[in-house]
């Protein structure tokens, strides 16, 4: 019987913007000989848990803004429109004190 451990886990980077991952999968291989063959049993677990799971490493990075102004322009379009009915209806009430 032998006995493999390995340890994967991510290199961090030097990107002050970028949280790299932290994650440590450990891997387990155990084999033995069974009737004339090499048999392989695999275990692993993330950060010390055992984890079925595929191994993946998820960086986190901080977006540059996009420049989308998008929710000013509806704040302006629902504030000019708002004016302009408030105006409208002074105008509408103006125009019925003129006639009576």
């Amino acid at each position: 019987m032998s006995n493999w451990i390995y340890t994967i886990h991510e290199l961090q980077g030097t990107d002050p913007k970028t949280a790299y991952d932290s994650t440590v999968y450990t891997v387990r291989v155990t084999t033995r000989a069974s009737n004339g063959q090499l048999e392989a049993t695999v275990t692993i677990e993330k950060d010390g848990a055992p984890y079925a799971g595929a191994m993946t490493f998820v960086n986190r990075r901080e977006m540059p803004p996009t420049g989308d102004r998008m929710h000013w322009l509806l704040g302006i379009l629902a504030a000019s429109s708002l004016v302009m009915i408030a105006g409208a209806y002074v105008l509408r009430a103006r125009r019925k004190e003129g006639t009576e």
